[in-house]
């Protein structure tokens, strides 16, 4: 008999998970916050070791490795901060490593150990009704909560629903009543946290899950394919074009201008920014480095993922960027229901990402993992797929 592999053990994905889905409360409690760091790193080079010489390199691990080399060799070149890179993006590294190396070996249990996401949800959601104003202040934040600020919160929620999702319909075929209540929890924190980015997010997602469900060959038009040329062509709006005079004027009528105008100025300074260092960006900044660029002090990064992406690695990280976007576009086929709640996930990703730049969000490039390499949970979903056992209220099929 084939020994099972510790990558198969739910009980020990899930002691990894505690550690790399760290809470942001954790990080303001001095102690808890260095040892779950301590024990990040020891699973990264945990991880690193075992898919470099136990696993075969393929697409998604080279993506992971080349496009976090490219962030660590611009900052060690341009004199960014390597502290704060560690910080910001071991997290998601280690996460990324884990989805690939559990797609090779047991995705089912991967994402089964994710309920302890499900409980994040639900305790992240009473700390918002218990504490309205926020339960702790950063340097950055006035206003925090169990999982962090509103708008980071917001997006580690969107992840955590697709993959709830994802566990639901692969093994039962169906969207049960306990995925609704966890949506309906992350639409009521969007709304008491007041993360309009959160909100709008939430709402377009549900209407892709809608569709997803009930209207399948939408998505032959609503994919990540369009959701990737109507990102690239605002940013090339962004870049040559000027705005009118009566897009202000509206503005002003719904007392949104400075808002805008905020925005607009922030993205055409970084614009001028990142063609200083076209090739390999300025490495990786924390808040108060990115200030220098940026001209404002509330601009502690680029608010627009696309642009931080390239303030980050320019157009090295880019193209390394993209090519994670088109394996995955690639991959998706649309006629299953699980890459239709993967896509929908993605797609809500880069209309969060036009006036985000989403940071301190350690589980969007997981979720790309998963899209990069879907055969594999198809092999589960098939393994489900005759259970006739299962009658749900709300059915689907696996097509």
């Amino acid at each position: 008999m084939k020994e099972k592999s510790i990558f198969e053990s739910e009980l020990f994905l899930m002691a990894i998970l505690i550690i790399l889905l760290k809470p942001g409360f954790l990080g303001v409690i001095p102690t808890l916050n260095s040892i779950f760091n301590f024990a990040c790193v020891a699973i990264a080079v945990f991880l690193t070791v075992y898919s470099v010489f136990m696993i075969k390199i393929t697409k998604k691990y080279a993506w992971i490795l080349i496009y976090y080399s490219v962030i660590f060799v611009s900052t060690v070149i341009n004199n960014g901060n390597l502290v704060a890179f560690l910080k910001e993006n071991i997290y998601g590294y280690a996460l990324c490593l884990l989805f690939a190396i559990c797609m090779d070996k047991n995705i089912e249990v991967c994402l089964k150990s994710f309920r302890i996401a499900n409980a994040y949800i639900f305790i992240n959601f009473f700390t918002v009704l218990m504490f309205p104003k926020g339960m702790y202040t950063t340097t950055l934040y006035s206003q925090n909560w169990f999982l962090g600020y509103k708008n980071p919160q917001i997006r580690m929620i969107l992840a955590f629903l697709c993959i709830s999702f994802l566990c639901s319909v692969i093994t039962t075929h169906r969207i049960g009543v306990f995925n609704i209540l966890l949506f309906g929890l992350a639409v009521i924190t969007a709304l008491r946290v007041s993360s309009a980015n959160g909100i709008i997010g939430l709402m377009i997602w549900s209407v892709l899950i809608i569709l997803a469900v009930y209207i399948p060959k939408s998505y032959k038009f609503l994919n990540l394919f369009t959701a990737l040329v109507a990102y690239i062509m605002f940013m090339l709006f962004l870049m040559f074009v000027s705005i009118p005079d009566f897009v202000y004027d509206f503005l002003e009528q719904i007392n949104k201008s400075n808002s805008f105008l905020g925005r607009y100025q922030l993205w055409k300074r970084i614009v001028d920014c990142i063609k200083n260092r076209f090739l390999l960006g300025y490495g990786y900044l924390s808040g108060l480095d990115f200030t220098y660029y940026s001209k404002k002090r509330w601009a502690t990064h680029s608010h627009n993922w696309m642009l931080n992406v390239m303030m980050m690695g320019g157009i090295v990280l880019l193209m390394v960027f993209l090519f994670a976007v088109i394996v995955s576009i690639n991959s998706l086929n649309n006629s299953y229901l699980f890459c239709r709640i993967i896509s929908a996930t993605l797609i809500c990703f880069f209309i969060m990402g036009i006036d985000e730049a989403m940071t301190n969000t350690t589980m969007i490039y997981p979720i790309f993992i998963l899209a990069m390499d879907p055969e594999k949970i198809l092999a589960v979903c098939k393994k489900y797929e005759k259970n006739e056992a299962i009658q749900p209220r709300i059915r689907v099929s696996l097509r």
